[in-house]
């Protein structure tokens, strides 16, 4: 039995032939209706045939002849016509009404007037309402008012269809049927999930499948009022039943049954559902007001189902092409805020509709917006990614502009700036109220659930202002926590992002910043158990975060690279996640080589994935870092080449260092086309750290005998900038120099050679002029025994241009040995013996 009854427009053509070919869900409705006829005694209402079947009736006989009266969706209220009000005979009157139902259907509004005056003028009158007909203007007998009435008192889901159901047996109509729909989602709400029925209701699921089919056979009768309450409701339910997560719901429970009746297998029932109230709704949508039809369509959105149909288009984009723009002008601040979600939230922007509203928001009177309805518009803008700077303006400036902001939830004051800084449209003024009544309001911040300070947080970290009474506050509220269970991966990462962000901004380090903010969340992450909730984003966020706020923590960041290792994939990853992780540990000085291997293999097929600054971050990390994989940086030179002409002036020196750095010779990068692209940009722009980087790549140019060279003038500003680099002698370096001393052996400290590098200490020894090199923590990486990328590239340079042997004492050797003049003076005869003696 297919429960469709007509083809309301051709669009739909396609959908009723999908559900009459035999589907899951086809049979379902016909199940449903066979359980009507069966409780009803047959009788549906659905035709005059079998109303007067049901009061053992028989049809109209005129002149001796039976007559089937004509069919169409009213009831008479009386079995017999008093003839002295009404001339017509009873199958006159539901050929007239069947003709009116015609002619409205096909939009002949006109003559459907004609035939009700005619049916007036033989007092015979009809409500629309409850579809019902009678004689005389006082047959409404009030029914509806009392069923309405008497669902809205049920106090369960079980009292409320019984009600309903044993209402079918005397007739629904479609304001009936729209009342129960738009009550269960009360009950729902009311109703102990959790709670076990005393006894089994066999019939609750029959019950309701007999009024979901009622409703749906009938839908294609209903009032444009009826069909938004009625989907609204049928809408709020499935977002009820459909989203519980670890809660144990009965089998045979009022959620568990709406879910299967409304949800059903991969949501075709649902689906089946909304496609075919879609479809009944087309041929009444100009009988749509304002706030209706922005119910309506809030429906679709929250059923996240927007049907389509067989022309390309969806429901959706005929409601915005051909209904919305006569209606947007008599919207009022909730039909805006309802209709801009929905489209939003259904992922159906339409940028015609977006900027229509935009303007007319932007010109109205503010005053009767509500708080959660200028959340809702702007975070459909932000989310939908429409563009109007005029309505963002006037929503901040009048936010800025009030007294206070009391009434505004956390919930509403989260949605304002995320929104904000997601479109980013700056405002300045709404960040700082917002802040302000944060702050002020710190005693409330209990009211803020971990999600909106993870959100408040992201919002004012990408907003570039600084609120850093705000961001302690919020500080101070997380670390009250006696843990962060609450806290998902994605918001702790949120929360140290922009903690990070606004002490990079405020040249603030983190002990300054929060003593314990960024020690607590660290704690919590290596105190877990695993990081598999921890998706690459939050990942490289949180190392990123860390190595920005230049907080050391060994033990987070050996967590985390454990993880990543683990992985048998890093596709997760994105490119600029993988640069930013090797970024942090290469800044924070963090040594895990296996890393940096995973890293390397995941990164060879994705080189056209990174950014110019991406591609110069991961390679630096890996040089800075002393990870010098000759394959690696090989297989990027066509990559680098292909991005030379975007790099800025940092990056290109960067790229000059970092392959300085590694000893790989790229002919092919670096030549007259790499010596271009520095000079189309301004020599006096350059940093002093891009022009020290600069000359090392010169003299690196020198040790390979390239024969490419800078130009002069900027060759000598690279020197000059190279050579105000004088560090001052460590305590280290006074001892381990005294100690020389004490051997015989005369030092000259900070020697400057031709190079421009200088040697922190030059002695005699066998006959030979020795270097030495006092390293100490900061040449090496982090707490490892491996020299990093400037100590690499110092030794190998000093080395090869100027001819002399250079010796490192490094620190982990000279601190083992603490006061001991003695073994000092042993270790400095050992070392320069093996490194400077020459055989005869």
């Amino acid at each position: 039995m297919n429960i469709l009854l007509r083809q309301p427009c051709s669009r739909c053509s396609r959908y009723y032939t999908r559900i009459s070919t035999g589907s899951q869900i086809e049979s379902i409705a016909a199940r449903s209706l066979q359980l009507m006829d069966r409780d009803t005694g047959g009788f549906r209402r659905t035709s005059s045939q079998a109303y007067a079947a049901r009061q053992d009736k028989p049809s109209i006989n005129e002149g001796g002849s039976s007559k089937v009266l004509p069919k169409h969706l009213y009831i008479q209220t009386s079995n017999k016509i008093d003839t002295s009000l009404c001339k017509l005979s009873e199958y006159q009157i539901n050929k007239m009404i069947r003709d009116r139902g015609y002619c409205r259907a096909r939009r002949m509004y006109k003559k459907a007037d004609e035939i009700v005056k005619q049916l007036n003028a033989n007092n015979v009158f009809i409500d629309d309402k409850v579809k019902q007909w009678g004689i005389g203007i006082n047959w409404r007998s009030g029914t509806r008012v009392k069923y309405t009435t008497q669902v809205k008192d049920c106090q369960s889901i079980k009292e409320a269809v019984e009600l309903t159901h044993r209402c079918l047996k005397t007739g629904l109509t479609t304001r009936n049927l729209s009342s129960f729909w738009s009550v269960v989602p009360k009950l729902l709400q009311q109703h102990d999930i959790s709670k076990v029925e005393e006894e089994d209701d066999f019939e609750l699921p029959n019950q309701l499948e007999s009024l979901l089919a009622q409703t749906l056979e009938d839908v294609d009768t209903f009032s444009y009022k009826d069909l938004a309450q009625t989907v609204l409701g049928l809408a709020k339910i499935i977002k009820h039943v459909g989203g519980r997560d670890n809660t144990v719901i009965p089998e045979d429970g009022p959620h568990q049954l709406l879910n299967n009746l409304l949800i059903g297998d991969e949501s075709k029932s649902k689906q089946f559902i909304f496609r075919h109230i879609a479809c009944a709704s087309l041929h009444i949508l100009p009988e749509f007001d304002p706030r209706h039809m922005s119910n309506f369509v809030y429906a679709y959105a929250l059923a996240d189902y927007v049907p389509d149909f067989d022309d390309g288009s969806t429901l959706f984009d005929i409601l915005a092409v051909e209904l919305i723009p006569n209606l947007i002008h008599h919207y009022n601040s909730q039909d805006f805020a309802n209709t801009l979600w929905a489209y939003s939230n259904a992922k159906e922007s339409n940028s015609t509709l977006f900027q229509e509203a935009g303007d007319i928001i932007s010109q109205s009177n503010l005053d009767e917006f509500k708080p959660q309805e200028f959340a809702s518009i702007l975070w459909a803008y932000a989310t939908a990614n429409e563009t109007h700077p005029r309505l963002f303006n006037r929503i901040g400036d009048y936010i800025s502009s009030l007294n206070n902001l009391n009434e505004y939830k956390p919930q509403e004051l989260t949605g304002l700036v995320w929104s904000y800084s997601t479109a980013k449209e700056q405002h300045p003024l709404l960040f700082e109220k917002v802040a302000d009544h944060i702050v002020s309001t710190s005693n409330n911040m209990n009211q803020y659930t971990p999600q909106a300070i993870s959100n408040i947080c992201w919002a004012y970290g990408a907003s570039n202002d600084s609120h850093i009474n705000l961001f302690k506050t919020i500080a101070d509220n997380i670390v009250s926590h006696d843990n962060l269970d609450e806290f998902t991966p994605h918001a702790l990462s949120n929360i140290v992002r922009a903690n990070a962000i606004q002490m990079k901004q405020m040249y603030i380090f983190a002990d300054e910043w929060h003593p314990i903010l960024m020690k607590k969340v660290a704690d919590y992450i290596i105190g877990l158990h695993n990081l598999d909730a921890y998706v690459g984003q939050d990942v490289s966020n949180i190392l990123w975060s860390y190595a920005t706020a230049k907080e050391k923590n060994s033990e987070l960041f050996q967590k985390m690279a454990e993880h990543i290792i683990s992985l048998d994939s890093l596709d997760e990853f994105t490119a600029q996640s993988l640069s930013n992780i090797v970024w942090a540990f290469a800044t924070s000085g963090e040594s895990h080589p296996s890393l940096f291997v995973k890293i390397a293999d995941a990164a060879f097929s994705r080189q056209n994935e990174f950014t110019s600054q991406g591609i110069v971050n991961f390679l630096w990390g890996y040089a800075s870092n002393g990870q010098i994989d000759r394959i690696l940086f090989l297989s990027f030179v066509p990559t680098v080449k292909a991005m030379l002409a975007g790099f800025n002036r940092q990056e290109l020196a960067n790229i000059a260092w970092i392959y300085a750095v590694a000893n790989v010779s790229a002919p092919s990068l670096f030549n007259d086309n790499f010596i271009e692209a520095i000079l189309k940009k301004e020599e006096n722009e350059f940093t002093l750290e891009a022009l020290v980087q600069l000359h090392q790549w010169q003299l690196w140019q020198i040790e390979i005998k390239s024969g490419i060279r800078l130009p002069e003038s900027l060759r000598e500003k690279c020197y000059e900038a190279f050579l105000l680099r004088v560090p001052e002698p460590s305590r280290f370096q006074t001892d381990v120099v005294a100690s020389l001393s004490s051997i015989g052996l005369d030092s000259e400290q900070e020697v400057l050679m031709k190079s421009g590098y200088r040697i922190d200490a030059v002695v005699e020894a066998y006959g030979n002029k020795v270097g030495i090199e006092v390293d100490g923590p900061h040449h090496f990486i982090g707490r490892s025994r491996e020299p990093n990328g400037s100590t690499i590239l110092k030794r190998r340079q000093v080395s090869h241009l100027e001819g002399m042997t250079v010796v490192s004492i490094p620190y982990f050797h000279w601190y083992r040995l603490k006061k001991d003049s003695c073994k000092k003076q042993q270790y400095l005869r050992t070392v320069l013996s093996l490194n400077c003696y020459r055989a005869p």
